[in-house]
């Protein structure tokens, strides 16, 4: 049987060895640091006992005591070391009942036990300062991160009530950031291949079905003209339109967009796959990059339900970097010149270019001197083109009378075959974009506008100067199809307004 004594504090398990330890030597567990003393405690005192003569144990245990129920006379047992003798089986008569005692530790029990080894009511530990400051701590700080989870909900709650999109989507070459938006929107790949650039980011959703297309094409150095907007949103809606169905009324609501001033309109149209659609087209340029916006959906209620989440939509744009550093670059002042007819006219924009090619110039025009063409857009996605013929008449009136007769004559040339093309002067408003360099210029000019009997598509916008150099009359003669001319009047006259003598 083991002698070994456990530690009196009841929740540490560590067994001494009593037999190593002299009797009334103070302990410290090395456990949990407990104090007690070791050694047996006073005898009790012994209960009275009729048997006066009984005969007194001759060896082990404590001489006077009378040896318990059917425990032969004389003959106690002996205790185990460390332990005092086993109390009776049985209190005697009119005793109250002895709280049990611990041979080896008294009357100390794990309530009255002391960390000194006495014995008395249990002192309360004192927590550590450094334990009481740590809780502080842990609590401040949960007080500031419930605080701060506060305010930031409050100040950052989506004031417009639609839910959260999915990841911010960023495009650093063109300065914009896009939260998508909130589900059921998707993006839509089909529809992105369909429109093609410069629309990269397009998002559709089912019952109604609705569309979102946002674009954007960076001009390194000069800033998009209107008419690149312009034509931007045109592209789009070309590919999703019925011909001649489309119809434009002004913006609707706000008229920014990322804070800037929009181009655009509100349209409805008929889908080429069937079905009539109301949207939002809107366009502007901010720092060298264009920017386009086009939503659609169905027509009447089903617009008006949609259309507060295509301003959302727009509201989810930003620039990543409102205060990007850009600087527009100047296009250099080109000039064309004769030497042998001393006149001059200067592109105040570089986007002339000069045909050197001599079979092609007369075959525009056998008194051509020179040819150039230009592009209704400097992107190659947009192809339309304009062309200017310096011609070098033989001229005795005035020359701008001289040089109008002769461009209406050429085109009437064969109006049995070409059909007859009737000119009108064009007195409308300017539409194209304005120059940015300024270049003086006074030659007289005139707008005209030519229709053809046989096609009315075949219409023209033609800008014409002439001025007398020497014994000719030098006229500069402009043209592009009717239906670009917002793209091209402006520079048409800026260019035949700049004929001058050398």
């Amino acid at each position: 049987m083991s002698t070994a004594l456990k530690c009196p504090n009841p929740s540490c398990p560590y067994l001494f060895d009593p037999s190593s330890v002299p009797p009334g030597v103070v302990l410290a567990c090395p456990r949990c640091g407990m104090r007690f003393t070791l050694g047996n405690p006073a005898a009790a005192a012994p209960p009275p006992n009729p048997h006066a003569s009984a005969p007194t144990a001759t060896f082990g245990g404590y001489p006077g005591t009378a040896p318990g129920y059917g425990q032969p006379p004389g003959y106690p047992p002996a205790p185990q070391p460390g332990y005092a003798p086993a109390a009776p089986t049985y209190p005697p008569a009119n005793r109250a009942p002895q709280k049990p005692l611990n041979p080896t530790f008294g009357d100390m029990t794990p309530e009255t036990a002391r960390a000194d080894g006495e014995e008395g009511p249990r002192l309360p530990v004192r927590a550590s300062k450094l334990q009481t400051y740590l809780l502080v701590g842990v609590g401040i700080v949960a007080l500031c991160s419930a605080g701060v989870a506060i305010w930031y909900k409050v100040t950052h709650r989506n004031p417009s009530g639609y839910g959260p999109g999915s990841a911010v989507l960023k495009d650093k070459d063109k300065n914009l950031s896009l939260e998508p938006p909130p589900k059921p929107w998707v993006r839509d790949d089909d529809m992105k291949a369909k429109l093609s650039a410069p629309y990269f980011y397009v998002f559709r959703r089912d019952e109604p079905e609705a569309y979102i297309a946002i674009g954007a094409r960076d001009y390194p150095n000069t800033s998009p003209r209107p008419s690149e907007l312009d034509a931007g949103l045109k592209q789009a809606l070309d590919k999703i339109l019925e011909p001649d169905t489309r119809r434009q009324y002004p913006i609707e609501g706000d008229k920014t967009w990322m804070g800037q001033e929009c181009r655009g309109y509100k349209f409805e149209g008929v889908l080429k796959g069937g079905g009539k659609v109301e949207g939002d087209a809107r366009a502007f340029g901010y720092k060298g990059v264009a920017y386009w916006f086009v939503a659609w959906t169905g027509a009447g209620d089903i617009y008006e339900e949609q259309k507060a989440m295509f301003a959302e939509a727009r509201r989810r744009c930003a620039f990543l970097d409102p205060n990007k550093a850009w600087k527009e670059k100047q296009s250099p002042v080109v000039p064309f010149k004769n030497t042998e007819v001393p006149y001059t006219i200067l592109d105040a924009e570089g986007m002339w270019e000069e045909v050197t090619d001599e079979a092609r110039i007369k075959a525009e025009d056998p008194k051509a001197d020179k040819y150039l063409v230009t592009k209704k857009n400097r992107k190659k996605d947009f192809s339309d083109e304009a062309e200017l013929v310096v011609l070098l008449l033989d001229g005795g009136g005035s020359p701008l009378a001289d040089a109008r007769a002769y461009v209406e004559a050429q085109a009437n040339l064969m109006p049995d075959i070409r059909g007859k093309n009737t000119f009108v002067d064009h007195a409308g408003t300017l539409e194209g974009d304005h120059t940015p360099n300024t270049v003086d210029g006074n030659a007289e000019f005139a707008l005209l506008r030519s229709e053809n009997s046989l096609d009315r598509q075949h219409a023209w916008l033609y800008a014409i100067s002439a001025i007398k150099v020497g014994g000719k009359t030098v006229a500069a003669v402009a043209k592009c199809r009717w239906s670009d001319r917002a793209a091209f009047d402006t520079k048409f006259v800026q260019i035949v307004k700049s004929l001058r003598e050398n």
